[in-house]
């Protein structure tokens, strides 16, 4: 299947994000959250990543998607966060730590490095 005939990326992973956030809020805070819960928060948690596409477009959006499914916490999934907004068109944010800013240095392709 060609990426023209693929599903918007927002169909295809949103889902998954959202579960791999849900793995990523219990290891970060150490208290599991209930499936009966998360039924309930979970079209929640989609529609807001659909909003994001929205906002972004498909591009910065895969691209967000992509580095949020590769990290491995929060601090990291929020940087994800900051980089596709920066690339979107939104104003820098400064990276914790001295870091300096997110995505100042975007790779070839134009998207955003991996988080370090």
């Amino acid at each position: 299947m060609t990426e023209s005939q693929q599903a918007p990326a927002s169909e295809v992973t949103a889902a998954a994000l959202c579960d791999h956030s849900r793995v990523i809020v219990v290891q970060d805070h150490g208290a599991p959250i209930s499936d009966e819960k998360w039924a309930k928060v979970r079209p929640g948690c989609i529609a807001d990543f659909e909003k994001k596409r929205e906002a972004w477009g498909d591009g910065v959006y895969r691209t967000f998607l992509r580095c949020g499914l590769q990290a491995s916490d929060m601090s990291t999934m929020m940087k994800c966060n900051e980089r596709a907004k920066h690339h979107a068109g939104l104003p820098k944010a400064a990276l914790p730590d001295g870091e300096g800013e997110i995505g100042a240095s975007p790779n070839a392709s134009g998207s955003a490095p991996p988080p370090r």
